[in-house]
């Protein structure tokens, strides 16, 4: 994956939230909160095109835009459009913190999405995480639980096939086994 593209798009994005508060602050120029957003807004979009391509949280966000073969992935998802637009809206806010809160969210997001934009993709995405675990000497298992009030309905765990001891989680989500199989 192409870093400085990938910080590129999501410095973009971040660009058109904070166009987005500065329309706001002129509808309502009384409320300074806007305009601090608006500016707070920008220099986050100047900190994520000024991250260097060993840092964490950008490596995580390109790997997790190379498992779900998604060039576009990126801070896209309900949840992460509310979080950027609240953002410095209230007041200071650290922009490594937030960045790596959003990316988690990002994450979160797409994978919750995916079921009911393509209902096949969520197997897809199960199928690609088996052979990656499968490439580490890994097995991943889901819970058989059917039950959908169960504690562990739906969740994942990574097994060691030589021993059947868990190796990484007992109630791990779809995006935890990415988090895991990919080192960050």
């Amino acid at each position: 994956m192409d870093l400085r593209k990938l910080r590129d798009r999501v410095a973009s994005g971040i660009d058109e939230h904070a166009r987005w508060r500065e329309m706001k602050a002129e509808e309502y120029p009384a409320d300074t909160r806007n305009q601090r957003s608006a500016q707070a807004l920008r220099d986050l979009a100047k900190y994520v095109r000024d991250l260097p391509d060993d840092d964490p949280t950008l490596k995580r966000l390109a790997a997790d835009a190379e498992v779900l073969d998604h060039l576009e992935f990126g801070l896209t998802g309900e949840n992460v459009k509310s979080m950027l637009s609240r953002y410095g809206f209230d007041g200071a806010e650290s922009p490594g913190a937030f960045l790596a809160l959003a990316v988690d969210q990002a994450l979160a997001d797409w994978v919750n999405d995916l079921g009911d934009v393509d209902p096949d993709g969520y197997k897809v995405l199960e199928n690609k995480l088996r052979r990656m675990a499968a490439r580490q000497r890994l097995k991943l298992v889901k819970s058989r639980r059917r039950d959908p009030r169960a504690y562990d309905w739906g969740a994942y765990m990574l097994v060691d096939p030589s021993t059947t001891a868990v190796v990484a989680g007992e109630r791990m989500d779809i995006g935890d086994v990415i988090r895991h199989l990919t080192g960050n």
